[in-house]
């Protein structure tokens, strides 16, 4: 966990090799890598689900762009709070 934490590139790899499971029981056998997140999505709220189609939508688009953004701290913040579901 530490590791992942720290290497966030690895972060998938991990949760979903050693973690997953043992915190959210058994998935289907078989489940190819690139499905394995629809076995945990229904645990997210209608809000919590609405909020990540966001996110996935918004690092879509920055990805195409391919420009990496140095952050302001305070920017960085109000950027993260607007995916935030309270």
């Amino acid at each position: 966990v530490s590791y992942a934490a720290r290497k966030s590139w690895s972060f998938d790899a991990i949760y979903w090799k050693y973690l997953d499971e043992r915190f959210f029981d058994k998935r289907a056998e078989g489940t190819p890598t690139e499905e394995l997140w629809k076995a945990r999505v229904q645990l997210l709220t209608e809000d919590e689900q609405e909020a990540m189609e966001v996110l996935v939508k918004t690092k879509v688009e920055e990805s195409k762009e391919g420009i990496l953004i140095n952050w302001e701290a305070e920017k960085a913040r109000q950027h993260l709070s607007s995916f935030l579901v309270t």
